[in-house]
């Protein structure tokens, strides 16, 4: 009959090539024995801890690879100014719009909705398309999206934060929303083609994770000042400041991206994890 793993014991003990009270076990038959509990446990549990062993050694070899990467930490630099400047509106423009001007207050809610509903999806869309046609000229090309779209927001936002009048700052708005909130999708093609095909999910990773840690630093350093103004309507200083400076910034940061870096990941991609 069969052999099951009950009779292991006993049938791994007979060699098959001698003689014993009972039948010998071929090699054939050796090869079929089942695994007994006790053993298949420990290989898994051998099995884990190397499996757990690699992929620690792993992990901080590819987070070297790719910061290293010729132009990736400047691409990192210039989103988390990025960010800086999004969360900066994000958090802090309403409460602006509502010392600024304290009887449009519906006016805003509306207008904003609208301008970022609009806008923002209009530019977000655009900035891709445009970005797509740039790489034709190199794959660092479309990153012309975003230092134009930030240049111009960057003014686009002062007028929002210094002008005296509710539609020329709403007007502003507009502007912004249309030609900042193209820059993430070039951006993000940027930094997958910056490193080597098989370090593309390490590499936007870590982009997520800094420059979102990063940007949450304004919203933190904006409620300090905003708690110590007498007037609120000053924050309108800090904010030209957070806003329109990081967008320049930025700018600054993605034409040196385009100056230096060496796009690699069209052409990489095998050999970069060994």
């Amino acid at each position: 009959g069969p052999v099951v793993a009950s009779d292991w014991h006993e049938v791994a003990s007979r060699r098959p090539d001698r003689s014993h009270d009972g039948p010998a076990v071929s090699p054939e038959q050796c090869s079929l024995l089942p695994v007994p509990p006790a053993a298949e446990a420990a290989r898994d549990g051998s099995c884990r801890r190397r499996f757990a062993s690699a992929a620690a050694a792993l992990v901080p070899r590819r987070v070297a690879r790719v910061c290293a990467t010729p132009g990736f930490v400047l691409t990192v630099i210039a989103a988390t100014a990025r960010f800086l400047a999004g969360l900066s509106i994000a958090f802090f423009l309403a409460k602006f719009m509502a010392a600024q001007f304290p009887t449009r207050a519906d006016d805003f809610s509306i207008g904003n909705a609208v301008i970022v509903a609009a806008c923002g999806t209009t530019s977000a869309l655009g900035g891709g398309a445009v970005g797509d046609a740039l790489s034709r000229f190199g794959p660092m090309a479309q990153l012309w999206v975003p230092i134009v779209g930030g240049l111009v927001a960057a003014g686009a936002m002062a007028v929002t934060f210094l002008s005296p009048s509710f539609e020329a700052s709403m007007g502003g708005l507009a502007v912004a929303y249309l030609f900042a909130e193209a820059w993430f999708g070039p951006t993000l093609a940027a930094v997958q083609t910056l490193v080597p095909l098989d370090h593309i999910g390490t590499a936007t990773a870590l982009f997520v994770a800094i420059t979102t840690a990063g940007g949450s630093v304004a919203p933190a350093v904006l409620g300090a000042v905003w708690d110590s103004l007498d007037d609120k309507r000053d924050i309108r200083f800090a904010l030209v400041a957070a806003v329109s400076g990081c967008y320049v910034i930025a700018s600054a940061a993605f034409a040196l991206v385009i100056a230096r870096a060496k796009p690699v990941g069209s052409d990489a991609g095998s050999s970069a994890g060994r």
